[in-house]
């Protein structure tokens, strides 16, 4: 089985601010594809251009980063950054509908399942011992509290988590491309300033680990 990760952010720079870690380990599984959804350019202070360059280049960076620490899997692949540009989700104190959220979450994931199945029909077989069969895909996003409280955090949340429920209400009905989506994985946000920006108890405990 093949496992595609894909992060669904709203700015430039969440990627690595938020969720760094948890995109350097997954690099580092063999046969899985990790992608990101970011909703916007990051265009509220007019550097929309600049943003979107910056997450490429740390995508690259990010890629090298994980791949130079993974083993077996000679196929494994780097990040792939898709970047949405809509008046629809502005960067800013703006409301984004989960309606809008939802759609482009939709939108790419629809996109994403018809790619995987070309690449499976095109080679299953990817050396001796390993045969890839099926596909699975797991969403990361923010939580609720949007992990810095950002209103755009938020509503990328409320509307991804619409799409996930809308695909269990429908059960049997749902279209054979979202059928992939078989978990949702959220970023937990912690709202002690303490913990969160002074966490000394998490290092104690990882250094009393190591």
């Amino acid at each position: 089985m093949k496992s595609v990760y894909l992060l669904i952010i709203a700015h430039p720079d969440d990627e690595s601010m938020f969720f760094l870690p948890t995109l350097y380990n997954l690099l580092q599984i063999d046969y899985c594809e990790v992608h990101i959804l970011c909703l916007s350019n990051g265009n509220y202070a007019k550097l929309g251009k600049l943003r979107e360059a910056e997450l490429l280049a740390a995508a690259r960076i990010i890629s090298e980063a994980g791949r130079a620490r993974g083993k077996g899997d000679t196929t494994r692949s780097g990040l792939q950054v898709k970047i949405i540009e809509n008046d629809g989700l502005l960067d800013g104190p703006n409301k984004w509908t989960s309606e809008s959220v939802s759609c482009f979450v939709q939108e790419y994931i629809s996109s994403l399942s018809r790619l995987c199945d070309i690449k499976l029909a095109k080679s299953t077989k990817l050396n001796d011992d390993v045969v890839i069969t099926t596909t699975d895909i797991t969403i990361i996003t923010f939580d609720q509290g949007g992990v810095s409280g950002h209103c755009n955090h938020v509503d990328t949340f409320k509307g991804v988590m619409d799409y996930f429920n809308a695909l269990k209400v429908k059960g049997g009905k749902v279209p054979s491309c979202e059928r992939k989506v078989k978990e949702l994985w959220m970023l937990k946000s912690i709202y002690n300033p303490v913990a969160k920006y002074i966490p000394v108890v998490d290092i104690l405990l990882i250094l009393w680990i190591w």
